[in-house]
């Protein structure tokens, strides 16, 4: 196996690839460089307006939805491991075989930003003028988005199953789409509440809500309790819509079956916000690459019943789920056995 040392820059300066790990990594390596300098950066007094008008706009739509501070990502890089990069659809992903001994380390860049900036600038109506704004007075087209350290796990049951959630309609985005389960790392939950704060915040407490977040949403969302779940691993990092929005991808699992989560899901009421349903998708059907539909399973009470069968449109699956399915297929070329070690003896 071809191993050098590299320092694979992939900040929003210089690329917006995607990137995969060939194996995926524990948190014991990802780090955070964490700094204020990652925040980001404002943008004329026109935009800025505008995107006061938009939050007032969203809020009066949706009254649930409200303003919390978020982690920003403001760039990445790999240390230690050998990268190919290849074509996915129009895009470029950057995969990374990491080495046998432990080493590589994925670095992120971490500031601080909030749910409003991210309603306003990266999903916002006007997102791309923020990304030309951003490339013509700080030379990075990433500048001036929030670009929410944000989250997604392709959480695989004992009988080879990934679950996925039909997003509600008062959700803040994806709604009424297919989407894989996570939500954002939350600074509030490591005592961050402003920009001050985060100079203090060391690189383990970030990384420990980045993956610890995970197994929270999967006790809010599905009714799963950590008992359950395997340690997060980090699978890579997407970008996706049109100002190249980022979402961490992680690989967890579940030493229940898709029934077993079914029942645990439909003993709460998860219908008032976040979702609306729960479905499944065979790990060996993974795949999107030429289709216009996918099958997936719903569980029904009783053990005799067999699986209902639901065919989705592709469109009807969020784009950064769509990524995250076709990372997945591209780490499935240079690792057939992903699905095999379920991680039940990480600690």
């Amino acid at each position: 196996t071809l191993l050098y040392t590299i320092k694979f820059e992939c900040n929003p300066m210089n690329s917006v690839n995607s990137i995969y790990f060939a194996q995926p990594l524990p948190s014991s390596q990802v780090r955070a460089s964490v700094s204020t300098e990652f925040n980001k950066k404002p943008a004329s007094d026109d935009l800025e307006r505008k995107a006061a008008g938009e939050w007032d706009d969203r809020v009066r739509e949706n009254p649930r939805i409200f303003n919390g501070t978020k982690f920003r990502l403001g760039g990445w890089h790999v240390q230690q491991g050998h990268v190919t990069s290849t074509a996915d659809m129009v895009d470029i992903v950057d995969i990374v075989t990491p080495s046998d001994d432990g080493t590589t380390e994925f670095i992120m860049n971490v500031g601080f930003t909030d749910y409003k900036e991210n309603i306003t600038s990266s999903l916002s109506t006007f997102r791309e003028e923020l990304a030309v704004y951003g490339t013509q007075h700080y030379s990075d087209s990433q500048a001036c988005l929030a670009d929410v350290v944000a989250n997604a796990a392709l959480l695989v049951t004992s009988d080879n199953l990934a679950l996925i959630q039909l997003r509600s309609q008062l959700v803040g985005d994806h709604q009424g789409l297919w989407h894989f389960p996570g939500g954002h790392a939350e600074p509030g939950e490591i005592g961050v509440e402003s920009g001050d704060d985060l100079r203090k915040v060391e690189s383990e407490e970030v990384v420990g809500e980045v993956f610890g977040s995970l197994v929270r949403e999967m006790k809010e969302e599905i009714n799963l309790g950590d008992q359950y779940l395997s340690e997060p691993r980090l699978l890579g990092i997407c970008r996706y819509n049109s100002v190249h929005k980022p979402e961490l991808h992680f690989l967890m699992f579940v030493n229940l079956t898709a029934r077993e989560v079914t029942e645990l899901y439909d003993a709460e009421d998860f219908t008032d916000f976040e979702s609306e349903d729960i479905a499944f998708w065979d790990v060996s059907q993974l795949g999107i690459s030429d289709k216009k539909t996918f099958d997936l399973l719903k569980f029904t009470k009783g053990d005799s019943l067999s699986p209902e069968v639901i065919s989705v449109g592709v469109g009807n699956l969020a784009p950064c789920s769509a990524k995250l399915v076709q990372g997945v297929q591209m780490v499935l070329r240079y690792n057939p056995d992903l699905f095999s070690d379920h991680g039940f003896n990480d600690g």
